[in-house]
C-alpha cells in the first residue's frame, strides 16, 4: 500500500471515528492538547500521524470497540516488528 494511499484509508478511519463520537474538530483539538488545523489535515490525508497521535485518537473517540481499529492496530504491530527487526 503506498503512503498515500495509507494516508487516505487512515483519514478516513479517523474522520468517521471523531464524527462517530459527536466531536467537533475544535474539541478534538482541545482534549488531544493539538491545534484544529492538525486534526483538519490528519482528517483530510495531508499528513499521516504517528501511532501514538492514532492511539490516542482511538482514546477520546471511544472508538476502540471497533473492529478495524484492531486491524489497524495488528497491521502497524507488524510494521513495527519489521523496522525494529531490520535496525
Amino acid at each position: 500500500m503506498s503512503n498515500g494511499t495509507q494516508r487516505e484509508a487512515l483519514a478516513k478511519l479517523l474522520f468517521k471515528a471523531r464524527r462517530g463520537a459527536g466531536l467537533s474538530q475544535d474539541r478534538l483539538a482541545k482534549l488531544m492538547g493539538r491545534k484544529q488545523s492538525q486534526i483538519s489535515e490528519w482528517e483530510r490525508g495531508i499528513y499521516l500521524p504517528g501511532y501514538p497521535v492514532v492511539a490516542e485518537w482511538i482514546l477520546y473517540t471511544k472508538a476502540d470497540d471497533d473492529p478495524i481499529w484492531e486491524a489497524w492496530r495488528k497491521a502497524q504491530n507488524v510494521v513495527q516488528g519489521i523496522t525494529t527487526a531490520t535496525n
